[in-house]
């Protein structure tokens, strides 16, 4: 990402934190959490009543942001006085105590979310704060003083962690009290200079609101690149890593698909998959922009941060076509508890878009696998993430990654699941021996069932395993089971659809990649080769033409594109053409031969064997 294409706005900063939280949970953790929750409901209403913005919670601290200034210091006034108020009936002891610091400052704006050096200043005005106080910089001070009903005392300049210049600060004196400052402020409070500050107000909202206008902005229906499912739908972005640098983005990029997985087992709910919202990691792009591009309504967006044994969590789901804020919470956890934190999660956005739950689903816990062990957790995402990089050395780390999470869990089924899925890619992918990994294929994915039978993927392996070794009534059923469980999972849809075009089903293959194919706007070029296929087993060869083509595009060198476009070439009468594809075949694969193919394509009737050979032989390759 280049500079210019980072979103910068003037805003009115707001960050404010409990003084003393961690002896307050120490002595009473419980009850001081229920006073917060409190507390955090007062200032959200707060913020929002004047015009204000909850940018994010990290446990204790709000941050928020503000049009106006004048605004944001009137909010501040008033929750401290709120608070006073309510923090009467408590002892000093047990007293729970905000510190504010106010900035006005240009920030930078992703996902819905502010960054920079404005934002670090308010957090350090807020330190310098007194308990139930209000501390404000020089800019904010220049802007407010006169014309507010409140008193300010000169901190002077104050040199501050990770700030390299000194923070000229003032303590807010709620009273009404004016402290002497730069040599008698009362002395030189006029009309004139309080127009004058009314008018610098005007200016900064005015700019301010002018900034963030095109943000607010909500998605058009009209713009959407693909219409709008019948029933909510909702796109997940990859959780952001508050957790500075890149060792804990495995970490935070695992969360993010747990909760896509889990989300796609509801069947009153259209979820788009991971492979397309992933695309958007680390781009700076506006929440209406991303609704637009994949056809959804909602758009659920967070932040990690994980460190010393302690998880915190910021979630929100936007309603993209009003541009408003359906669900928002906080979560301050040990990191033990993140399976029960996205299960709340998935619960929250259930409610939150009064999704109608299935007896199955509500006989369950939507993700209804018992939680691991955490090492177990960690050794697997470490191993998804090394899968992902698509390299021989990376695929065989992640294999012993797969097996130490089942050394610290052995009735991890999920581990299991993608153990069975290592297996069978190392033969269906990397070509390594056949029969042996499609029996280890079946012994994990059979186990994974057993401790995990709600889990749609371990059936779509043993679908899979056992069509390629020929025992397709056991595959069928195992089939069947897989779309009853993930009846919105991409990856599910599609290994249904691969087994479907072998087993004598290509309408319905062709039925359910296009389905998978819209879960995953941006999906694996590998689906429009299934779906050519598909067509061309049904007679459906201009459909087959144009998707195969459309697949050559995206990748040339993937062969099942060409080798099914010269059969559907030779079937229509094509020759030349088929001819030239097969010579594209022979030329990625020198040694290819049709009995080769037919030892690996998989087809359950010969009928359907016979028909591929047939035109392939018609298109010239040799047996």
């Amino acid at each position: 990402m280049t500079p210019t294409e980072l979103e910068r706005k003037l805003t009115a900063i707001f960050y404010a934190d409990v003084a003393g939280y961690s002896r307050l949970t120490w002595q009473d953790e419980a009850g001081t959490h229920r006073i917060l929750s409190g507390y955090l409901d007062l200032i959200t209403e707060e913020i929002e009543r004047h015009g204000g913005r909850v940018v994010h919670f990290a446990g204790d601290a709000v941050l928020a942001d503000f049009a106006s200034i004048l605004a944001a210091f009137e909010t501040a006034v008033s929750i401290q006085r709120e608070l006073r108020d309510r923090n009467r009936e408590f002892t000093d002891e047990n007293r729970l105590e905000f510190r504010i610091g106010l900035n006005l400052g240009e920030v930078i704006v992703d996902r819905n979310d502010i960054y920079g050096d404005g934002v670090n200043v308010a957090a350090r005005l807020e330190s310098l704060a007194d308990p139930g106080g209000i501390c404000v910089s020089e800019r904010v001070f220049e802007q407010i003083e006169g014309t507010v009903d409140a008193g300010f005392d000169d901190m002077g300049a104050q040199s501050v962690k990770n700030i390299a210049r000194p923070i000229r600060c003032y303590r807010v004196l709620l009273d009404g009290a004016v402290a002497p400052s730069r040599s008698g402020l009362g002395a030189w409070i006029t009309p004139k200079k309080v127009a004058a500050a009314v008018l610098a107000v005007i200016i900064v909202a005015g700019l301010a609101w002018w900034e963030s206008r095109p943000h607010m902005e909500p998605a058009s229906a009209d713009r959407m690149a693909l219409p709008l499912p019948d029933k909510p739908s909702i796109a997940v972005l990859p959780f952001v890593n508050l957790g500075g640098g890149t060792k804990d983005d495995y970490f935070v990029d695992g969360m993010t698909d747990d909760l896509i997985t889990d989300l796609s087992k509801v069947s009153g709910l259209f979820v788009i998959a991971r492979n397309s919202v992933f695309t958007y990691k680390g781009r700076a792009m506006k929440v209406q922009k991303v609704a637009e591009d994949l056809g959804v309504r909602y758009v659920l967006e967070g932040s990690v941060r994980k460190a010393a044994g302690q998880v915190r969590i910021n979630a929100q789901l936007i309603d993209a076509l009003s541009g408003t804020h359906v669900w928002a919470e906080r979560y301050d956890r040990p990191l033990d508890d993140i399976f029960m934190l996205q299960d709340e999660v998935i619960g929250e956005i259930v409610r939150a878009l009064a999704i109608e739950l299935s007896p199955g689903e509500r006989a369950s816990t939507v993700a209804a696998e018992a939680a691991p062990n955490m090492e177990a957790y960690e050794f697997l995402l470490h191993g998804l993430e090394l899968r992902s990089r698509f390299n021989w050395q990376d695929f065989l780390e992640a294999r012993e990654m797969f097996r130490k999470a089942l050394e610290h869990d052995e009735d991890y089924a999920r581990a299991r699941t993608e153990l069975g899925n290592h297996h069978y890619e190392a033969w269906r992918i990397w070509g390594e021996n056949r029969e042996k990994n499609l029996r280890q294929t079946i012994a994990f994915a059979e186990r994974a069932v057993e401790l995990n039978p709600r889990s749609a993927r371990p059936y779509v392996l043993l679908a899979l395993a056992h069509k390629f070794r020929g025992e397709h009534d056991v595959a069928e059923r195992a089939a069947r089971r897989a779309l009853d469980l993930g009846p919105t999972d991409a990856t599910s849809l599609a290994g249904l659809a691969d087994y479907l075009r072998l087993s004598g089903n290509p309408e319905q293959a062709i039925a359910l990649m296009r389905q998978a194919m819209r879960h995953d706007p941006y999906f694996p070029a590998f689906y429009l080769a299934w779906l050519g296929h598909a067509y061309f087993m049904v007679g459906q060869y201009e459909d087959a033409t144009v998707t195969l083509r459309r697949g050559i595009e995206r990748d040339a060198t993937y062969v099942p594109f060409h080798l099914f476009l010269a059969a559907t070439y030779a079937v229509i009468g094509k020759v030349d053409d088929a001819k030239r594809a097969a010579a594209q075949v022979l030329e990625l694969v020198p040694g290819f031969t049709l009995s080769g193919y037919a030892g690996f394509i998989g087809h359950r009737h010969q009928l359907d064997l016979d028909r591929d050979l047939t035109a392939l032989r018609k298109a010239g390759l040799p047996e």
